[in-house]
């Protein structure tokens, strides 16, 4: 099984990470901007934001590493690929 970290460099392996709502300084500028604007989707994300349900950027990071480094590249060429189902597999 050879990960897509292995590959030689001439080889194009293309994948969709989508790691949903992640909690950065960006997104939470995002909010406030939404907000002053009275923007109808700013209550909806400061919900998500206060329950929890956005990712830290070091879990989405990690994520996306245990990708590259540990799917075969079968499974990673041409894949959606999200946090929760990268844990399920590779566990």
């Amino acid at each position: 099984m050879e990960s897509v970290a292995a590959l030689r460099r001439n080889a194009h392996l293309v994948a969709l990470f989508q790691p949903g709502l992640v909690d950065t300084e960006g997104l939470r500028a995002h909010l406030a901007a939404a907000r002053t604007c009275g923007l109808p989707h700013a209550a909806w994300l400061a919900e998500r934001l206060a329950g929890g349900d956005a990712q830290t950027p070091e879990a989405t990071a990690a994520a996306m590493a245990d990708a590259l480094l540990r799917l075969p590249c079968s499974d990673f060429h041409g894949a959606e690929l999200r946090p929760d189902d990268l844990a399920r597999c590779l566990a």
